[in-house]
C-alpha cells in the first residue's frame, strides 16, 4: 500500500521497511482511528486473496474493522482499544469470513507506538492465519467422538442375544459411527445363493426379508469376492460391479461396505450409503469394519443361542462345538464343564480339568473382581456382562468377555453357567485407537492433546515437591518458503527430521510433541538449572547445523527456540507457560531474521 504524503513513516529508514516487507506473516501500522498508515507485502497479499483486486481500499478497511470489532456474544471489547488503554500488547483470535465464502481463523497480536510523551500515536499489528490448527483440533475431536461411539456400538452389540434386536442395533451403531444416511444388514440365505435384508434404515422396511440381491449383483457381492472392505466414492462412475436398480432409483451416491466374517466364513455384508459422493479415510474404514467384525460375532453367538432354544436334543453338542469358551462350575469353585473353544483356549486336557477350580484359570489382579461376582451369583444374582483375563496353562494371558448365570434349586447355587469370547483383538485395537488420538500422524510425537495430558500430569508433581522445570517452544522459520519452493513432501520431511533431532537431543523422559504445524514443544523434566537447560537447547542448535552441513536438500533447515523456566514453588497454568514461551520464541525469530537481513 503507497504511503502518502504527510505519512510519517516516509522517514523511516529504507533498511528498515525493508525488513518489514519482508517477513513472512502479515503486518500493518493503524493510527488509532483504524486508519492504515502503513501495510508490508504479505498483508496487501493476505486482503488481495480475502477480497480480490478490485476493491482493495476499501475492503482493507473493512477487513480492519472486522478484524477489530468487538465479540459482542463473549464480551469482548474492541483490541484497538485495548493497546490504546493499556499501552500494551494485546493478541485476540478473530474467525473471518472472506468475499468468497472463506472461514479464516486469525491470530492478531498488536502492540502501541509511543510518541516522545509516551501517548500511544499508532498500533503495529501482526496476523497469523491459525485455521489449520483449528481444522486439525475440529478433527481430532470428530475422531474421538468416533471411538467413543465405537466402544458403546460394541458393548451394545456383543451383549445382546435376540437375533431382531441385534439386527436393529446394527443398522443403528453403524449408521451413527460415520453418519450414513441409509444403513442396510445382509446376510446369505440357508442356500447360501443371495444376500437378503435382514434390517435396514433410510430404505423403505417392506425391503426386510425381500429384495434378495444375487451374486454379481451391487457392491456387496464385489465385497463377498473380495472378502474385503471396498469404497464407492460415486457410483456414477462406477464400472466394476452391475449397479442395482435401487442405489439409482434413491439418488445414492457413494458407499461403504465391509465383509461379515467368523473363523473365516462370510454371513454377509454391513453396508453404508451416502446421497453426496463422499471419501472415507483409513480410520473411518478402520472402526466401521471393527463393528462389522463385532457384530459377526454377535451374530454367530445368537444363532447359537437360538439353535439351542430350539433344540434341547442339540443342547450339549452345540456348547461343546461353540466358538464361544463356555465353563459350568459348582458352588465350590471347581469346574464341572467345559467345551472344546475352552480346552483349546486354556491348553487343559479333558483329564486334568476335574481337580481345577475357576480361579486357577483366572489371572491374579482379576481375582478378587470375580470373587465379589460369584457370591452375586450365590445370592440368585446374574452377570450380564464380565470381563476379565484368563491364564492358560502355559502362563499365557487374554482377555475375555461374556455373562454368566447361576442355577438356583430350593434356594441354593447348584453351578452357573458362563459363556465368554476372547476379546484381546478389540483390547489392543481400542488402545491403538487411543494412542491414535494423543499422537501425530506424521511425525509419531505426541500431539497437542497428549503433550497437554502428559504435561499437566509432570507440572501438578513439580508443584507438589517445589522442584523446577524447564518448556522449550520451537518453531520452524522458513516452513512456508519450503512448501512453496520444496514442495509439501520436502515439507514434510523437515517436520519429520525435526522430529528426529528433538528425540536425538533429549530424554527419554522428556515429553516431546508436534502441537501443530511447524511448531514443537519439549518439556524438560530432569533439568532444573537454567545454565544445564541453555546447554540442552545449544546442544540441539549443534545437531541442527550438523545435518544441514551433511544433508543436500538444497537449503537450510532454520529453527527458533523460546525457553521459559517453571518454578513449583510459584505454579503457573500449562497454557500461561506455553505463551510465555511461544512470546520468547518469536522474539528470538524476530532477532534472527533481522540478524540475517543486516549481514545480507
Amino acid at each position: 500500500m503507497a504511503f502518502s504524503e504527510n505519512n510519517p513513516l516516509l522517514q523511516t529508514p529504507a533498511l528498515l521497511l525493508a525488513a518489514l516487507n519482508n517477513i513472512a506473516d502479515p503486518l500493518l501500522i493503524l493510527d488509532c482511528g483504524f486508519t492504515i498508515l502503513f501495510a508490508n507485502k504479505a498483508a496487501g497479499q493476505f486482503f488481495d486473496a480475502a477480497h480480490g483486486q478490485g476493491e482493495k481500499a476499501c475492503s482493507c478497511h473493512q477487513m480492519i474493522f472486522n478484524l477489530e470489532r468487538p465479540c459482542e456474544e463473549h464480551g469482548e471489547e474492541c483490541p484497538l482499544k485495548l493497546v490504546v488503554e493499556s499501552k500494551k500488547e494485546v493478541e485476540v483470535i478473530r474467525e473471518v469470513v472472506s468475499a468468497n465464502g472463506q472461514t479464516q481463523w486469525l491470530k492478531i497480536k498488536a502492540q502501541p507506538l509511543f510518541d516522545e510523551t509516551g501517548q500511544v500515536i499508532a498500533v503495529v499489528k501482526t496476523i497469523h492465519d491459525i485455521s489449520c490448527t483449528k481444522e486439525m483440533a475440529a478433527a481430532l475431536d470428530r475422531y474421538s467422538r468416533s471411538q467413543d461411539d465405537f466402544f458403546t456400538a460394541s458393548r451394545m452389540i456383543t451383549t445382546t442375544t435376540d437375533r431382531k434386536e441385534l439386527y436393529r442395533h446394527i443398522v443403528r451403531h453403524a449408521k451413527e459411527l460415520l453418519q450414513f444416511d441409509f444403513s442396510t444388514l445382509l446376510l446369505f440365505s440357508e442356500d447360501q445363493r443371495s444376500l437378503v435384508v435382514q434390517d435396514t434404515m433410510g430404505f423403505p422396511e417392506s425391503m426386510i426379508n425381500s429384495a434378495p440381491l444375487l451374486e454379481g449383483q451391487g457392491l456387496a457381492s464385489h465385497v463377498i469376492k473380495t472378502k474385503s472392505p471396498q469404497v464407492v466414492v460415486d457410483f456414477l462412475t462406477e464400472r466394476r460391479f452391475e449397479i442395482p436398480p435401487l442405489v439409482l432409483e434413491h439418488d445414492i451416491r457413494s458407499a461403504l461396505c465391509v465383509p461379515m466374517i467368523v473363523t473365516g466364513e462370510v454371513l454377509g455384508v454391513l453396508v453404508g450409503h451416502t446421497l453426496k459422493p463422499r471419501t472415507f479415510t483409513d480410520q473411518e474404514i478402520i472402526l466401521y469394519d471393527s463393528l462389522a467384525n463385532q457384530a459377526a460375532m454377535a451374530l454367530h453367538s445368537a444363532h447359537t443361542f437360538q439353535k439351542l432354544r430350539a433344540s434341547e436334543d442339540r443342547y450339549h453338542d452345540l456348547f461343546k462345538n461353540s466358538q464361544d469358551i463356555i465353563q459350568m462350575v459348582g458352588p465350590d469353585g471347581k469346574i464341572l464343564y467345559v467345551n472344546k473353544a475352552w480346552e483349546k483356549a486354556l491348553g487343559y486336557s479333558a483329564a486334568e480339568i476335574p481337580y481345577l477350580s475357576a480361579f486357577d484359570i483366572i489371572h491374579p489382579d482379576s481375582r478378587p473382581h470375580c470373587q465379589k461376582v460369584f457370591g452375586q451369583l450365590c445370592l440368585g444374582g446374574k452377570v450380564d456382562l464380565l470381563e476379565t483375563t484368563f491364564l492358560t496353562k502355559n502362563g499365557h494371558s487374554f482377555c475375555v468377555e461374556g455373562n454368566i448365570n447361576g442355577h438356583i434349586k430350593n434356594g441354593e447355587l447348584v453351578s452357573t453357567r458362563g459363556i465368554f469370547r476372547d476379546v484381546t483383538d478389540r483390547k489392543h485395537f481400542e488402545e491403538k485407537l487411543k494412542k491414535l488420538s494423543i499422537t501425530d500422524e506424521l511425525t509419531q510425537l505426541l500431539n497437542r492433546r497428549g503433550f497437554f495430558a502428559m504435561a499437566e500430569k509432570q507440572l501438578a508433581i513439580t508443584a507438589r515437591s517445589g522442584g523446577n522445570l524447564h518448556l522449550l517452544y520451537l518453531d520452524i522459520d522458513n516452513m512456508k518458503w519450503i512448501n512453496d519452493h520444496k514442495g509439501h513432501t520436502m515439507g514434510d520431511q523437515a517436520l519429520i527430521d525435526t522430529a528426529r533431532l528433538l528425540r536425538e537431543t533429549f530424554r527419554d523422559g522428556d515429553i516431546i510433541a508436534r502441537m501443530g504445524g511447524d511448531e514443537f514443544t519439549v518439556l524438560l523434566t530432569a533439568i532444573a538449572d537454567n545454565q544445564n537447560a541453555q546447554e540442552v537447547v545449544a546442544r540441539f542448535e549443534q545437531h541442527l547445523a550438523v545435518l544441514n552441513e551433511e544433508e543436500n536438500r538444497g537449503y537450510e533447515l532454520l529453527i527458533s527456540t523460546g525457553l521459559v523456566k517453571y518454578q513449583g514453588k510459584t505454579p503457573c497454568l500449562l497454557e500461561e507457560l506455553l505463551v510465555k514461551a511461544d512470546h520468547l520464541m518469536y522474539e528470538n525469530k524476530r532477532q534472527r531474521k533481522k540478524s540475517r537481513q543486516v549481514h545480507a
